[in-house]
């Protein structure tokens, strides 16, 4: 029986690639309303989408422009990306049901982790967490993601979870956070479950420690109307394809909530 989770959080927890490219779209306009020109700007941004820093490379491709419209940028682009942020149907109701069967819920992610705690928070739902792990940061993107959180919550107080910092080598495929995670929760590897929606940098790595792992198959299905945008930009799709050839097992969730009908969950004290 199992007693903890370890989440991945985007695309797992809630829909990233929606609300980037709603925040990505809120730009477009802002940019022209700045003076930049239409096409130009949207290429660049485009051509720089990634899952974390997008707007730190944005003035190097379009340095004509000044640190004050690359700021409003930045800061238009955050307000969209936070304010779009939605938790996937059924994970509100997954967390209440671990919390309350006394099952240790924790986070790793490749984000910074102050943007992840300051997403939790956004959400509301930091408090169910007992670790929150992720990338320390290099200083210069530390202070923008710092700069974005308080923009989004109004509020960087201190949580009550424990939280892991690893640098940009120890991120995942690196299982240095699912390590740290277990030896804080007092479990070993076979009683915790890793719920991600990256095969080979989620799974892999945990399934090699011994770790129960599940696949979160909703986190990888795109809305139509944003797939050609995605394939345009970055080959995140066409490596999602290939990964399911990766020949392990793994229990695959339509839905969050088949997390509960997949695997059973001692519900005695997880913390003794």
């Amino acid at each position: 029986m199992l007693r903890g989770v370890i989440f991945d959080l985007d695309n797992t927890l809630y829909d990233f690639v929606s609300c980037y490219v709603m925040a990505l779209e809120d730009v477009y306009p802002s940019g022209f309303a700045l003076g930049a020109p239409h096409s130009e700007l949207y290429t660049s941004l485009c051509r720089h989408f990634r899952w974390t820093d997008t707007v730190e490379g944005w003035p190097k491709r379009l340095p004509e422009y000044g640190r004050s419209d690359w700021t409003k940028l930045k800061e238009r682009f955050a307000t969209s990306l936070y304010q779009n942020l939605r938790l996937y149907p059924g994970i509100a109701e997954l967390l209440d049901q671990l919390r309350r069967s006394r099952v240790s819920i924790n986070a790793a992610t490749n984000a910074p982790v102050d943007a992840a705690l300051a997403r939790l928070r956004r959400l509301g739902c930091l408090d169910y967490f007992d670790c929150v792990a992720g990338w320390s940061g290099g200083r210069a993107r530390q202070s923008a993601h710092t700069l974005w959180s308080q923009g989004e919550t109004g509020d960087l107080s201190p949580s009550n979870a424990m939280v892991v910092r690893v640098g940009a080598s120890h991120r995942k495929p690196s299982a240095l956070m699912y390590k740290k995670i277990s030896v804080h929760a007092k479990l070993d590897p076979q009683q915790v479950v890793v719920v991600g929606d990256s095969i080979d940098r989620d799974l892999a790595p945990a399934h090699h420690l011994g770790f129960e792992v599940a696949w979160a198959k909703y986190g990888t299905e795109i809305d139509e109307s944003h797939k050609h945008l995605l394939d345009s930009l970055t080959p995140w799709l066409r490596s999602r394809q290939a990964e399911i050839s990766f020949a392990f097992p793994f229990k695959c969730l339509e839905t969050p909530l088949d997390l509960l009908g997949h695997f059973q969950f001692d519900h005695g004290d997880c913390h003794d």
